[in-house]
């Protein structure tokens, strides 16, 4: 199947135009502080790493000389330990409203399941989330610095 041409549209809307070049412009000054991303990173792991065995209930203060660092306390997760339980408690409640309630994953289906017996309860369409690329229409040295 040959791919369809991208359908091109030039704004004549000022505001549009603007706000398409303000997207580009702070992509790129995104993509001039990815180093400081990076080392933002690797300094907060390694310093949260320091503090793995800090108390779990108490938070913790860790000060430089002209910065705080304030480690909350850990919050309190659940884990389900039974799922087997957990699924005949709910079905015993729930009846068929089960169904309502638990989310199958479609990887899980199409490992196990064979195609032609998923298409007889799963469609495909076109609606999901798009892809969008920023591209500059000029070379980067002709842009004016970052502000």
């Amino acid at each position: 199947m040959k791919a369809q041409p991208a359908l091109q549209i030039v704004p004549k809307d000022p505001t549009l135009e603007q706000e398409i070049d303000e997207l580009g412009e702070i992509q790129r000054q995104l993509a001039l502080a990815a180093p400081l991303v990076d080392r933002e990173k690797v300094l907060k792991d390694k310093l949260v790493a320091r503090l793995a065995a800090a108390p779990a209930d108490k938070p913790v203060v860790l000060r430089g000389k002209l910065y705080e660092l304030q480690y909350g306390t850990k919050r309190s997760e659940r884990t389900i330990t039974n799922p087997r339980l957990a699924f005949a408690a709910l079905k015993k409640v729930l009846g068929a409203g089960i169904l309502a309630v638990v989310d199958i994953p479609l990887g899980i289906i199409d490992k196990h399941v064979p195609e032609s017996e998923r298409s007889k309860f799963i469609t495909k369409e076109l609606s999901g989330w798009r892809k969008l690329d920023v591209v500059p229409l000029t070379p980067a040295q002709s842009l004016p610095p970052a502000a």
